[in-house]
C-alpha cells in the first residue's frame, strides 16, 4: 500500500536481491534460479534490443511461467 502512495520508496530497495532472498527463505533449490551472470546478461541483451529498435523474438511460450507460483508467494507476503 505504501508503495501505491509513494512509489518513490521502491528506489530504496534492492529487488534483485529482495527476490532471490525471499525465494530461498520459502525453500525454493537453488537450481531454480539463474546465475546472477546470466541475469545480466539476459539484462544487457534486452536493452541492446530496446535500444536499436527490436523486439525480442516471440517464442510463444513464457519463459517465467514456471514462477508464477513462486511470485503469487511473494506478492501475498507482500501485502
Amino acid at each position: 500500500m505504501m508503495m501505491q502512495a509513494a512509489p518513490e520508496l521502491a528506489d530504496h530497495v534492492d529487488w534483485d536481491a529482495c527476490f532471490r532472498l525471499s525465494a530461498r527463505v520459502e525453500g525454493a533449490p537453488e537450481s531454480m534460479l539463474k546465475p546472477w551472470a546470466d541475469v545480466q546478461a539476459a539484462r544487457r541483451q534486452r536493452q541492446a534490443l530496446q535500444q536499436s529498435g527490436e523486439q525480442e523474438p516471440a517464442g510463444g511460450e513464457d519463459p517465467y511461467a514456471s514462477l508464477d507460483p513462486l511470485l503469487s508467494q511473494l506478492t501475498a507476503i507482500q501485502e
